[in-house]
Protein backbone atom coordinates (compact mmCIF):
# COMPACT_ATOMS: atom_id res chain seq x y z
CA UNK A 1 0.00 0.00 0.00
CA UNK A 2 3.03 2.33 0.37
CA UNK A 3 3.98 2.55 -3.12
CA UNK A 4 0.90 3.66 -4.62
CA UNK A 5 1.45 6.52 -2.05
CA UNK A 6 5.07 7.28 -3.22
CA UNK A 7 3.79 7.43 -6.66
CA UNK A 8 1.37 9.99 -5.95
CA UNK A 9 3.65 12.66 -3.55
CA UNK A 10 5.71 12.56 -6.86
CA UNK A 11 3.42 13.08 -9.45
CA UNK A 12 1.95 15.87 -7.15
CA UNK A 13 5.29 17.23 -6.85
CA UNK A 14 5.55 17.27 -10.70
CA UNK A 15 2.34 18.29 -11.78
CA UNK A 16 3.25 22.39 -11.48
CA UNK A 17 6.24 22.30 -13.76
CA UNK A 18 3.91 20.01 -16.12
CA UNK A 19 1.62 22.55 -17.44
CA UNK A 20 1.94 23.95 -21.23
CA UNK A 21 1.80 27.54 -22.05
CA UNK A 22 -1.99 28.35 -22.86
CA UNK A 23 -3.31 29.34 -26.23
CA UNK A 24 -5.79 32.11 -26.09
CA UNK A 25 -7.53 33.08 -29.46
CA UNK A 26 -9.66 36.59 -29.12
CA UNK A 27 -12.12 37.77 -31.24
CA UNK A 28 -13.69 41.32 -31.34
CA UNK A 29 -16.65 43.32 -32.32
CA UNK A 30 -15.43 45.58 -34.88
CA UNK A 31 -18.25 48.39 -34.97
CA UNK A 32 -18.15 49.77 -31.06
CA UNK A 33 -16.08 52.80 -31.04
CA UNK A 34 -14.61 53.74 -28.55
CA UNK A 35 -14.58 50.35 -27.17
CA UNK A 36 -13.79 48.12 -29.69
CA UNK A 37 -13.86 49.43 -33.29
CA UNK A 38 -11.14 48.43 -36.44
CA UNK A 39 -8.79 50.87 -38.29
CA UNK A 40 -6.20 50.30 -41.10
CA UNK A 41 -7.10 46.57 -40.55
CA UNK A 42 -6.23 46.78 -36.85
CA UNK A 43 -8.50 46.29 -33.73
CA UNK A 44 -8.67 48.73 -31.38
CA UNK A 45 -9.87 50.68 -28.64
CA UNK A 46 -10.03 50.42 -24.78
CA UNK A 47 -11.44 46.38 -24.59
CA UNK A 48 -8.35 46.01 -26.65
CA UNK A 49 -5.55 47.71 -24.39
CA UNK A 50 -7.46 46.23 -21.32
CA UNK A 51 -6.52 42.79 -23.06
CA UNK A 52 -3.42 44.13 -23.92
CA UNK A 53 -2.70 45.03 -20.60
CA UNK A 54 -3.86 41.70 -18.22
CA UNK A 55 -2.14 39.42 -21.04
CA UNK A 56 1.16 40.89 -20.25
CA UNK A 57 0.31 40.22 -16.18
CA UNK A 58 -0.51 37.09 -16.85
CA UNK A 59 2.45 36.36 -18.84
CA UNK A 60 4.41 33.80 -19.47
CA UNK A 61 1.41 31.42 -18.81
CA UNK A 62 -1.05 32.79 -21.70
Amino acid sequence: MRHPLVCCVVLACLAPGAHAVERVVLFGDDDDAPYAFVENGEFKGMYVELLGKAAELLKPAY
